[in-house]
């Protein structure tokens, strides 16, 4: 293991002086991976500081007569490797949380540290901006009379009944799915109604979440015999949304990892019954307030919590459960602390002291690192990108400084750390170069290197003849043709209606027909003129006849072309009325040979692939059913107008495409701007049974370009969709 330099420019303003723990600080001891740690809890009960067994034989020394450099000395001889560094340290972190006392001045001790943390708060200011913590009232009499009734589920029966009230209540929604997709439509366009409906429901159900927290931290501080409280609730505002918190931070003196873990995932527990209780509530009612709440619910406190709460990439409940499971604490600062070590050995700078304090902890601080900052930074830029999709100035202000605060200020700090850190001569030469040419690496490969390029779009597998039958004329409907019958021009009739009007109506005219027919043979002989207007009568009325007659015909009509019939709903379709411009087909003739896919595109890929890629031109793609199987096609034509309708619902938000359609009845194939049409020729493998209707994702092999290039334009394209 690497160390600091023995010796720290602050020890002659630290070594003299004779600090002494703050009167009634609480000691804790705690194992992590079978090594031992000591908790130091504030007199307040309001801050925790942890301290390794190294850093604890010094503290343990601090009695206000001896001095810091007694101490050491003292623990030096007792085995502890601390460095002189490392001591100062420890001294500004006990200053900074209240634990320690001096014969000095207190600035002395916090120097250092103040002067770290407004540098902290350059970079994390405008975090502040967009999470707010705001204080409230004091909720422990809340509390303990919520423990008799939330108590009991942080037990191992509770946690038993938590899992099998969520099986049942998914077991209870296993039978609605078309309602949930419904539902989940009208989450996408709510009324002013529904929103305010789901405000409340979430401010309702996140205190009660967070009260969660507060039973089980005292119930099993309690149990433990631990000092606990929860002093604090508040709201936090994130990107000015309020979010409940309470402080639970009693928690981390409990000696059992299962316990800390407990009080982690206790608002998640509670959130788990909430929607387990709503999809019993979903199931047994239909449309109504109470309908629109139980899904609401089921929403916010299912969905939401896991992609929030329960994401341990973000500091929030499932963040300290996996810290504690994995028996690393303070997982996120020391992750990004190993990462910087891993840094400055890489360049030649001296490494300093390894976070990790076993091999063992490596490939996870490693892991949740790089994982956390990926996340993170999504995270900002989708919140950023909200603001910036109503307020376009505010976002692209906010952007900018994000970049600056989470991005260039942080580099650049540790740049300087890493220079400063190698003091003068070779060692900093040595440093500076490998820096500069790491960087012009990386600009060169991002301004100059192209990278693949390729674009992506959904399209629809349809046979080269295709025929949806809908009816010609009104009437009820008496036979359906069962699905899968092979049918031709000399096939049976694909259904069959009928419409008493047009019957009687033929019945009619063949009786005129027949009375004109007499009373033009009866005229022959007589007045000319007379048996011309007999004549023209009953040419009228055969004309009429016929006419009817292929009305009559087209009641139970017959396939064009060889081809299978394909209805799937056709017993559903018996005795109901149907009329010509119904917007749903009672079938459709799927013909015989190969099939072809119809991908859609927006107007960003659309026009880049009608420029680059010229008709002959080979691409890929993959079965939406049957992701593992790769098949080639080539581009048969190009549709370069715009068009503003799907050639199947399919492909739209609504049924889980990726097209934006717009909301209402009939309004589903409709897009929201217009889109390009790309058909594609596949070499479909031997023996693969293919679906009309099946969906496809086709990826188009552009031409690559350096990312430079690419980011560039979702730049302009992000300013275009704004309006810019």
């Amino acid at each position: 293991m690497e160390t600091n330099t023995l010796h720290d420019e602050r020890w002659y303003r630290v070594g003299p002086l004779r600090p002494r723990l703050a009167p009634g600080t609480g000691v804790h001891r705690q194992r992590y991976r079978d090594r031992p740690w000591v908790l130091l809890r504030e007199p307040a009960g309001l801050r925790f500081v942890r301290l390794h067994a190294e850093a604890w034989q010094l503290v343990v020394q601090f009695d206000g007569t001896r001095s810091v450099a007694e101490a050491w000395a003292a623990s030096e001889r007792d085995g502890a490797a601390l460095s002189q560094t490392e001591v100062v340290e420890t001294l500004e972190l006990l200053a900074e949380h209240g634990l320690l006392r001096a014969d000095a001045p207190d600035s002395d001790l916090r120097l250092r540290g103040v002067r770290q943390t407004r540098q902290a708060r350059r970079g994390t200011r405008i975090f502040e901006l967009l999470a707010l913590r705001v204080p409230l009232v004091n909720p422990d009499a809340w509390v303990a009379w919520l423990l008799p009734v939330l108590g009991p589920l942080y037990g191992r029966r509770g946690l038993w009944a938590t899992l099998a009230v969520v099986i049942a209540g998914g077991l209870a929604l296993l039978t609605r799915g078309p309602e949930l997709a419904a539902a989940g439509a009208r989450l996408l366009d709510p009324t002013v109604g529904e929103i305010v409906m789901a405000a409340c429901v979430f401010v309702a159900i996140k205190v009660l979440h967070e009260l969660g927290h507060g039973v089980a931290c005292k119930r099993l501080c309690r149990a433990a015999g631990v000092p606990g409280g929860v002093p604090t609730i508040g709201v936090l505002f994130i990107a000015g949304m309020p979010i409940p918190y309470v402080d639970a931070s009693a928690a981390w003196a409990l000696p059992s990892k299962r316990d800390r873990a407990t009080v982690g995932a206790a608002g998640m527990l509670v959130e788990a019954w909430l929607a387990a209780l709503a999809a019993f509530v979903f199931a047994a009612t239909g449309d109504g307030v109470l309908h629109t709440l139980a899904f609401q619910t089921m929403a916010i406190a299912g969905i939401a919590t896991l992609a929030f709460n329960g994401n341990p990439l973000m500091r929030f409940d499932g963040y300290y459960v996996l810290s504690d499971l994995l028996e690393i604490p303070n997982l996120f600062d020391r992750s990004r602390a190993y990462l910087a070590f891993l840094a400055r050995r890489l360049v030649g700078a001296p490494a300093g002291r390894d976070p990790s304090h076993e091999p063992g902890e490596r490939p996870w601080l490693v892991v949740y690192a790089v994982a956390s900052a990926i996340y993170r930074a999504v995270v900002v830029f989708w919140i950023l990108y909200l603001l910036s999709s109503r307020w376009l100035g505010l976002g692209a202000a906010l952007a900018w400084l994000g970049v600056v605060a989470w991005g260039a200020w942080p580099v650049a700090r540790g740049v300087r750390n890493l220079i400063r850190g190698a003091g003068p001569g070779p060692g900093r030469t040595r440093i500076v170069t490998t820096l500069a040419a790491g960087t012009a690496a990386i600009a060169a490969f991002v301004a100059f290197v192209p990278v693949a390029d390729d674009g992506r779009a959904e399209g629809l597998v349809e046979p080269r003849k295709m025929l949806a039958f809908h009816p010609r004329d009104a009437g009820f409907v008496e036979r359906v043709l069962a699905s899968g019958t092979r049918v031709g021009p000399d096939g049976p009739p694909l259904f069959v209606l009928r419409n008493e009007v047009l019957l009687e109506e033929q019945a009619r005219i063949h009786a005129e027909l027949g009375v004109a027919r007499v009373e033009l043979g009866g005229a022959r002989g007589v007045d000319p003129a007379r048996q011309e207007a007999l004549r023209r009568n009953v040419a009228v009325l055969e004309a009429s006849a016929e006419a009817l007659g292929t009305r009559i015909a087209e009641l139970a009509p017959r396939a064009p072309f060889e081809g299978t019939w394909v209805s799937p709903d056709g017993e559903q379709w018996l005795g109901r009325f149907v009329a010509p411009g119904d917007r749903q087909a009672l079938g459709m003739i799927v013909g015989e040979g190969a099939y072809v896919v119809r991908a859609i595109t927006d107007q960003r890929l659309g026009p880049r692939v009608a420029d680059e890629l010229p008709e002959g031109t080979a691409t890929e793609l993959r079965l939406v059913g049957r992701p593992g199987r790769r098949i080639e096609a080539v581009i048969e034509a190009i549709v370069r107008g715009g068009q503003d309708r799907l050639p199947s619902a399919a492909l739209g938000e609504v049924a889980g495409g990726a097209v934006a359609t717009e909301r209402g009845e009939g309004r589903d194939r409709r897009t929201r701007e217009p889109v390009f049409e790309i058909r594609l020729a596949p070499d479909w493998p031997p023996g693969l049974r293919l679906f009309a209707h099946e969906r496809a994702v086709v990826r188009f092999r552009l031409a690559p370009k350096p990312l430079l290039t690419q980011w560039r334009r979702a730049f302009d394209e992000l300013l275009q969709r704004r309006g810019a």
